[in-house]
């Protein structure tokens, strides 16, 4: 793993002032108006469950985008096609085994097409290949295939892209929709036809390899953007949900394991159907998106109309560079969902980006040099052609998670006697049954957090910092504490796992 050193080299490298580290949050932690307690008590109740968290999700850049997602004119690369196949190989491995899911984005970064261009096909003759050889390589269960701008046939501006003043809009609801050359006006057949080219869609990633575990019918449905999108807010507030009971109901009939979510931006235009009786089951999970917030905006709320909620696209954007403030506060902002909202998953945004890209710091667990690119004088010394390498302080965050919070563990409720912004917890129980606490600290000094585990057993404690995971990314051992009362002090900037043995 490269050192903090070479993160920097990156942030020199790419044009970022390092001053800009010290902006305001989330650049740096926030400041406190009083110290923090030196201690606190926190009453566990292991026998009290509530949400099985599935597993976490990681967004695959599997085709390129303009240096500032400007405009989608790249050669046909990315992140899996641009690194050798040793690389690939330890990237399943060493990265992406643990993640549950692979969020695939229809249109954007998965956005080959049939010649008519109403369905998905690789861009280039490999790229079907190297996604299957991805999920069997890392373990991954199935993409969360989501659309970021159904293909131009469906579009009323006949392209994937928007914010130029076009009609970025699906095609039946679009401003000449009654005089259409094919569907004259007729919305009921056009969505039909839509709802079809979707399933035959899913079924061209199940027949590649890729088995779907989630689907979306549009990223940010209210943003119009030089990259793929598709809007509905300055439409009726009813037209989305015309479209997704559209598609919902004909992928229930060809496959009712796949969870469908609704919206991912301000959760207003999922309402109508969740709402409405005969619609609501065609809902299974609210998601929205929570990138580059601070930890403490997560507060609880446990679901939507009744829906589960998750947020599924986290980084830092906006040319943010991670930081080891931004690495406790991802830390912070996954415990938070799960302890306080009840998220059944949480998602980071991407896996690898390319190591020269503005944006690759702020949203990348890791940072590859591509094949192609003979110019040592972008990287750092060892880095080669082809290959790839860690960015410490966001893969620190998600890592610790992965390595310590299996598939299907429940999370058990926690009281804590006086609630710290600062100093989080999260319980929760393994599928072996198995008590699992994780601390953390960001509050300017040490805490001790007094535990009632109602456990009588020996934890065992892993303990990261934003620079420091230990070997295999396991965090370093920090001995083991015994009874039902246990007190690990956390130092400033650090979070712990306290495993039951």
């Amino acid at each position: 793993m490269k050192s903090r050193n070479s993160l920097l080299i990156l942030l020199t490298c790419i044009g970022f002032s390092l001053q800009a580290q010290h902006s305001k949050y989330p650049m740096e932690r926030p400041t406190r108006d009083t110290p923090a307690p030196i201690e606190g008590k926190y009453d566990i109740y292991p026998d009290q469950l509530k949400q099985v968290v599935k597993g976490i999700g990681v967004e695959i850049y599997s085709d390129q985008l303009n240096n500032n997602s400007d405009g989608m004119n790249m050669k046909q690369k990315g992140m899996l096609h641009d690194i050798t196949p040793a690389e690939r190989t330890r990237l399943y491995k060493e990265m992406l085994t643990g993640f549950r899911y692979a969020r695939l984005a229809g249109g954007l970064y998965l956005r080959g097409m049939d010649a008519e261009k109403k369905q998905l096909r690789g861009r280039w003759p490999t790229q079907m290949a190297e996604l299957q050889e991805m999920v069997a390589g890392s373990g991954i269960e199935g993409v969360s295939f989501e659309y970021f701008s159904p293909l131009p046939y469906w579009k009323a501006n006949q392209k994937l892209t928007g914010r130029d003043g076009s009609d970025n809009v699906l095609r039946c609801f679009g401003k000449d929709f009654k005089n259409d050359p094919i569907y004259k006006g007729d919305t009921t057949r056009f969505l039909n036809d839509f709802a079809d080219a979707v399933v035959k869609d899913i079924q061209f990633l199940k027949s590649n390899g890729l088995p779907v575990s989630f689907f979306g019918l549009q990223n940010e449905p209210m943003s119009d953007t030089r990259y793929s999108s598709c809007v509905y807010k300055n439409l009726p507030v009813d037209k989305y949900g015309m479209a997704y009971v559209a598609v919902a109901k004909k992928i229930r009939e060809i496959d009712p394991r796949i969870r469908i979510i609704g919206d991912s931006q301000g959760l207003r235009l999922i309402k109508p159907v969740v709402a409405n009786s005969a619609t609501r089951d065609l809902v299974d999970y609210m998601v929205m998106h929570h990138g580059g917030v601070d930890s403490k905006q997560v507060q609880p709320i446990k679901s939507y109309h009744g829906k589960a909620l998750f947020q599924n696209e986290y980084s830092y954007s906006g040319g943010g560079m991670a930081s080891s403030a931004r690495c406790i506060n991802t830390v912070q902002h996954i415990m938070n969902w799960f302890q306080r909202r009840e998220a059944p998953s949480w998602f980071w945004l991407h896996a690898l980006m390319p190591y020269d890209m503005k944006m690759s710091s702020g949203r990348a667990l890791g940072l590859y040099r591509p094949a192609y690119d003979t110019d040592d004088t972008k990287y750092p010394a060892g880095l080669k052609p082809g290959h790839w390498e860690w960015n410490p302080h966001n893969w620190h965050a998600l890592g610790s998670v992965i390595k310590h919070m299996p598939w299907d563990s429940q999370v058990v409720t926690v009281k804590e006697h006086k609630v710290d912004e600062d100093l989080r917890i999260l319980a929760y129980r393994k599928p072996n049954g198995k008590l699992v606490v994780m601390l953390s600290n960001r509050s300017f000094d040490k805490h001790r957090f007094i535990l009632n585990t109602r456990t009588d057993g020996v934890f065992k404690g892993y303990r990261y910092t934003p620079d420091e995971a230990g070997a295999d990314f396991m965090g370093v051992e920090i001995g083991t504490l015994k009874g039902k009362a246990i007190s690990p002090e956390v130092p400033d900037m650090a979070w712990e796992f306290w495993e039951e043995q």
